[in-house]
């Protein structure tokens, strides 16, 4: 064998090298690109369709073609080829299903995996994931924003009882004070804390001047309580049922915490360093609570003066 015979061979030899090497660097590349892009679907639960094109030209006009895809199992390329076409349209069942094999690309053919790579059939695959997942996020931010708004909204069970009671009796400034509490739920939840024993208060004593009924001493929000509901014969003793008497000791408790509320974690004084920030449906419960326990009260009015009648 001649010196420039040997000379080319081992030139030939380190150019096969070099491509196995390119080959293989390439093949490693896009197997991590699909573990990458396994995780990213898995997290979003989202997944892209490419649309088909010619994988690789065979003798006879006879091609093989397909699409790759991505999923929470990374990348794949599904093919056939056109005598799969042809074996289906002789087939018993020429109008069946059109079946394409998939394949990972850690067993692509290198005449496959070069196709692919050298004509950038994978940065439509990405940039459609991300197309996807963005378009999730966009209905999810849509779905978000409307569960905020429905949230940002008092239960219409509660503040109709509320409203209707409240006008029956031309109590207006109770009105005022729960749209006040509403408004200040999502804005400031720590003045809402403070509107809501604000609320219950002003109703108290609404309902104790109507029924002639005098101011407690230190009318605080738990003794305005608790004059009328020696009023209203709802002190906890004054029932006999043990259920029904739990759920008047409840409500007792409840006009007690929701001034300590507004004491301890309203803007109604200053806080502690080591207070802990309220959450805007803290504030909603304590808000729409209240609300309840107002509708009830002044429904009971008119239940106590039919009895005193």
């Amino acid at each position: 064998m001649g010196t420039d015979l040997a000379a080319d061979l081992a030139e030939l030899e380190r150019v096969v090298d070099a491509v196995e090497r390119h080959d293989a660097e390439i093949r490693t590349q896009i197997v991590e690109l699909s573990d990458r892009l396994a995780e990213i679907c898995k997290r979003g639960c989202i997944g892209f369709v490419g649309e088909n094109f010619t994988i690789e030209e065979l003798p006879d006009d006879e091609r093989i073609y397909g699409y790759l895809y991505v999923s929470e199992q990374g990348i794949w390329l599904a093919h056939r080829s056109s005598y799969d076409d042809l074996s289906q349209a002789m087939s018993d069942d020429p109008t069946s299903d059109i079946t394409y094999t998939p394949m990972n690309p850690r067993v692509w053919p290198l005449s496959w995996l070069r196709e692919i790579d050298s004509t950038g059939k994978l940065e439509p695959i990405v940039v459609g994931l991300k197309t996807r997942g963005e378009a999730v996020l966009q209905g999810r931010v849509a779905i978000a924003e409307r569960g905020r708004a429905v949230g940002q909204r008092p239960l219409v069970a509660i503040e109709d009882d509320l409203l209707t009671a409240a006008r029956e009796w031309s109590f207006s400034t109770v009105v005022s004070e729960w749209s006040r509490a509403q408004r200040a739920v999502n804005s400031s939840p720590e003045s809402a804390v403070r509107a809501a024993c604000v609320l219950v208060e002003t109703t108290l004593r609404h309902l104790l001047r109507f029924l002639n009924v005098d101011y407690p001493s230190d009318e605080s929000v738990h003794s305005l309580y608790k004059a009328l509901s020696k009023k209203f014969d709802m002190r906890p003793n004054d029932r006999g049922a043990p259920s029904l008497r739990g759920i008047l000791s409840a409500l007792n408790s409840l006009v007690h915490n929701i001034g300590v509320h507004r004491t301890k974690v309203s803007d109604a004084h200053g806080q502690d360093p080591t207070t802990q920030e309220l959450s805007i449906d803290e504030a909603r419960l304590a808000v729409n609570a209240a609300g309840t326990l107002c509708a009830f009260l002044m429904r009971h009015l008119t239940a106590h003066r039919g009895n005193a009648t």
